[in-house]
């Protein structure tokens, strides 16, 4: 059961706007590498830019916190292909 076996899957999950942050939570499996990306649309032709990336998988949850003062902000998160 590891990074490519078949019971491996990204799971993610979100809390609301914190004042003035935002906490973006995933599960990761050892091994992997993960990024996230942001964009302020999810209109066709915005732009993704890479907010964090070479996020080390652990075995379980990652947090990241998102200081960004914006009013509207999307997330992409990738599991990088070993």
């Amino acid at each position: 059961s590891g990074p490519s076996g078949s019971n491996s899957f990204l799971s993610v999950s979100m809390n609301g706007a914190v004042i003035t942050s935002r906490m973006v939570r995933f599960q990761t499996v050892s091994g992997r590498t993960y990024a996230v990306d942001v964009t302020p649309s999810l209109i066709s032709g915005a732009l993704w830019s890479n907010w964090q990336a070479g996020i080390a998988g652990t075995g379980g949850e990652i947090t990241l916190n998102d200081t960004q003062n914006a009013s509207q902000r999307m997330y992409r998160i990738r599991a990088i292909a070993p």
